[in-house]
């Protein structure tokens, strides 16, 4: 079973605070109200508490981007599920406790499967299409980054240990009598 909630306790749930569409300071207007509402609101004088200083401007630049960009919807950290399987996810979080709704609980578990794949099979080609863009148009810092966004976290093996023959040993129960050689 597929399981996408986040480990969170019973009863509270996790919410993301919005960020500022700092896109929007693309546009040359924008821009320059962006610049004379800050220059309004930061701190003047000299500093005599530099950490109190230094919250003054996070402030100022924080309350004058909501005011000029204004603020977007957050995004979800598994970017890749779809709105579809959010919505089906809610749907079974509403369904009440009891056996006597197993069966719908089912048919939406099997619903979000469904879903997911679907979501996961279109998020790695789209992410394949990109590296072919990124080959082709030989980019090669681009191309090197999607290789790291889709691998694995971590490495698997902190460092390559080989056998008495050279070849490399990648089974741990191996790598642990190699070491105390």
């Amino acid at each position: 079973m597929i399981d996408v909630r986040k480990s969170v306790p019973a009863g509270v749930r996790k919410t993301r605070t919005p960020r500022s569409a700092i896109e929007k300071l693309v546009d040359p207007e924008v821009k320059r109200n962006y610049k004379n509402q800050l220059l309004e609101c930061l701190p003047e004088g000299t500093v005599s508490d530099i950490n109190g200083h230094w919250e003054k401007i996070s402030k100022a630049l924080l309350k004058v981007g909501t005011s000029v960009c204004g603020t977007t919807q957050p995004t979800s950290f598994k970017h890749w599920i779809s709105d579809r399987t959010v919505s089906l996810l809610e749907t079974r979080r509403q369904i009440p406790p009891g056996r006597h709704h197993n069966s719908t609980r089912r048919i939406i578990r099997r619903q979000v499967k469904l879903s997911v794949r679907a979501n996961r099979e279109a998020w790695w080609t789209r992410k394949a299409e990109e590296m072919e863009d990124a080959k082709n148009a030989g980019n090669v810092r681009r191309l090197f980054h999607l290789i790291r966004s889709t691998g694995p976290r971590k490495p698997l093996v902190s460092e390559t240990i080989r056998d008495q023959n050279g070849s490399l040993i990648c089974n741990k129960a191996e790598r642990l009598p190699r070491w105390a050689q």
